[in-house]
């Protein structure tokens, strides 16, 4: 999907990785501003691409796992425990996913680990305002997180640092040999 996207050959592809692990193109195939991620879990995999904007997409299988409440009083802010503690048992669980999907991909955009992202309220629609720094430079950078539904009993989430950017979402259902579901927002 790369050299797709980058119009190359695979071969010629250069990944190069951050500190945190997160891939991304070497300086010479930067050449239109591509951004992407990578997230599986259950046998799918998501890719996500875009231009000139920094990007992050998570998605998490939803299960039974033990102990959510635990989880969250430890990781989540005091706004995002409210919300859950609203809900039901079988809600809270798909709301907790969402949550810690949101957390995921804004960590990803960002290239940083969930735990520098978990203090962060990802419980609202509104933009996620984040520090990043890169060469001694340090910038502020809005982020809007946004859930799909790609595949049921799923949990995916994008951040994204433009708004409206067209964002493309692939998912690889591996038990399904090759069948791509594609959704498309912005532009």
């Amino acid at each position: 999907l790369l050299a797709f996207y980058l119009a190359i050959p695979p071969p010629e592809i250069r990944l190069r990785y951050s500190h945190m692990g997160k891939p991304f193109l070497g300086s010479d195939l930067r050449g239109p501003g591509i951004q992407f991620s990578i997230s599986h879990s259950g046998g799918i995999v998501l890719y996500a691409f875009t231009m000139d904007s920094f990007i992050g997409v998570d998605l998490q299988r939803i299960r039974n796992q033990r102990p959510l409440d635990q989880v969250a009083k430890r990781f989540f802010s005091e706004r995002e425990n409210m919300i859950l503690n609203r809900l039901s048992a079988d809600r809270r669980q798909c709301e907790f996913f969402s949550l810690w999907s949101r957390k995921e991909a804004l960590g990803k955009a960002l290239g940083r680990g969930i735990m520098d992202v978990l203090p962060v309220d990802v419980s609202s629609d509104a933009p996620v305002q984040q520090s990043l720094t890169s060469h001694s430079e340090q910038e502020n950078i809005w982020f809007w997180l946004q859930n799909f539904e790609i595949v049921p009993g799923y949990s995916c989430a994008v951040a994204v640092s433009i708004p409206d950017s067209a964002i493309t979402i692939r998912s690889l259902h591996s038990e399904f040999g090759v069948l791509f579901d594609t959704v498309t927002t912005g532009e």
